[in-house]
């Protein structure tokens, strides 16, 4: 995909790629401008905005996927949000499309971790200090916990991934480094990924931001809010923060606590920044995770794969399980992580299909200015339909005059 070069029409002011390959499929893509003024921009770099029209060949013929998209959503995805009520605000033509069933499992599973590198306490005003983790402080069963209630966070998103991790880590720690995200982020692709168990709850959707910076794909975490509540839309209201507030002391008023774990997947090297809920000695030798289910369910909760991939992505030693019953605390369970990991079977089966796309998203962020990918489930009733990943961004290109013609480079 890089370096493609599409003849230009000046006076028309626009351009062709007759055959253009995204993700083992031939599209067969048109790319017109859509420019403030009447002659093409000459300086290196510029950025134009695209409108797009792609045909997948399926063997049998040819199927058209998207047309003439001015911006905004492909119809599917833009349809399925629009209904929910949700809007993600990409305004970028679609540029790829990502199928879960084509990242395929890795035979055996690499995952490596040098441990943290680094971390921060956010502060209700967006200040990042030093890290101090809440510390784990058990209370006998019995209390009752009063139901969460949704707070929007006082001092805003987190900076960028790579403003806030280069003000705290040292130059070194980016050597050879190809990726900077949240495992917020990992957690929403791995969804994806998981097509098999699309059991199509609808409300599940999400949006993660992309660009290349320094040689590395930055992945920023985006939370889609519901439009009636403010609340983001995959979070659900339990029991989770009261009791976490029971069980921690916690050395400063933070909003929250973050350690920045350096992984390889797969040969693939990743920052992973993790919020952490507490530690059960303030040297961080020993992170714990925090979560309640109901009592009534102890024996078939249904979270376990979930936590164990949260443990394992950020080094979490300890599982703190508060069982209650309409929120009274009945039992309080310690696991490590390989008693989680025992309760989660082929929980990490999906690593080496995750190390490929961000491969693949790391190239298609090469070639544009900005990404936004846009997932949401089929719905009800398409439970064969495949699950894919939407790519949208502009596309960046330099201008090339040559004898006769004239030329655009998409990077």
């Amino acid at each position: 995909m890089e370096g493609v070069v599409a003849e230009w029409d000046v006076e028309k002011r626009c351009g062709k790629i007759k055959q253009h390959r995204f993700d083992k499929k031939w599209f067969f893509v048109h790319y017109k401008a859509i420019m403030d003024g009447d002659t093409l921009n000459p300086d290196p770099g510029s950025i134009v905005t695209f409108s797009t029209k792609a045909v997948r060949n399926k063997g049998y013929g040819s199927q058209v996927q998207a047309s003439e998209v001015h911006g905004g959503f492909w119809s599917k995805s833009r349809g399925h949000l629009a209904k929910l009520g949700f809007d993600a605000g990409v305004q970028s033509p679609l540029v790829a499309q990502l199928i879960a069933r084509e990242f395929a499992d890795s035979a055996t599973v690499c995952l490596t971790r040098s441990g943290p590198v680094g971390g921060y306490s956010k502060l209700k005003d967006g200040t990042a200090v030093a890290l101090q983790l809440p510390i784990y402080t058990p209370k006998p069963p019995g209390y009752k916990l009063e139901k969460d209630e949704w707070e929007a966070s006082v001092s805003g998103p987190d900076a960028g991934i790579y403003e806030r991790l280069s003000q705290i880590l040292d130059p070194s720690e980016f050597q050879h480094v190809e990726c900077l995200t949240d495992r917020n982020n990992l957690m929403k692709l791995l969804t994806f990924l998981d097509y098999e168990r699309h059991i199509t709850d609808d409300r599940f959707v999400f949006k993660i931001d992309a660009h290349y910076k320094h040689g590395m794909l930055a992945l920023e975490r985006v939370d889609l809010s519901d439009p009636q509540t403010g609340m983001p839309i995959n979070h659900v209201l339990s029991y989770g923060f009261a009791y976490e507030r029971e069980i921690t002391t916690p050395s400063l008023q933070a909003e929250k606590h973050v350690v920045i774990q350096k992984i390889g997947l797969q040969g693939l090297q990743l920052l992973v920044r993790c919020e952490v809920d507490a530690s059960a000695a303030p040297d961080m030798q020993e992170l714990m995770e925090i979560k309640t289910g109901n009592v009534n369910y102890r024996d078939a909760w249904y979270g376990w794969k979930k936590a164990a991939i949260q443990m394992h992505l950020g080094g979490s030693a300890k599982l703190v399980m508060g069982w209650h019953n309409k929120g009274e605390v009945r039992r309080e369970d310690v696991l490590s992580f390989e008693d989680v990991q025992s309760k989660a079977e082929n929980y990490d089966k999906k690593f080496g299909a995750l190390a490929n796309l961000l491969r693949r998203i790391r190239e298609i962020s090469k070639m544009c200015e900005a990404l936004e990918l846009i997932y949401s489930p089929p719905e009800r009733g398409e439970l064969g339909s495949e699950a894919e990943l939407f790519v949208y961004g502009n596309l960046r290109w330099e201008f090339l005059p040559s004898s006769g013609s004239n030329y655009v480079r998409l990077f």
